[in-house]
């Protein structure tokens, strides 16, 4: 038997939990852009990307997931078969 193969699945949509209003928002991502502002659609706040993080997805998507264009580089970085959702 051989080694299996390891997979990174990139999904296309996240939940973004604003850090306003507390609300999560579905959004199509991809790993072309990482963005550096949201607007919220519940509270229409600006939400800007901490110093800390690449993007407003890396900070405040939920269960605290990395953004696609991240997974996509560390799955090339590691030889990893990608997948989109």
């Amino acid at each position: 038997m051989g080694a299996k193969k390891r997979v990174q699945k990139i999904p296309s949509k996240m939940i973004i939990v604003c850090p306003h209003c507390s609300k999560g928002t579905k959004a199509n991502v991809s790993i072309e852009r990482c963005p550096q502002s949201y607007e919220c659609p519940k509270c229409k706040k600006i939400v800007q990307k901490p110093i800390s993080s690449c993007c407003v997805i890396c900070a405040f998507s939920k269960n605290h997931e990395l953004c696609p264009r991240t997974l996509y580089a560390r799955a090339k970085v590691k030889n990893l078969e990608i997948r989109y959702n």
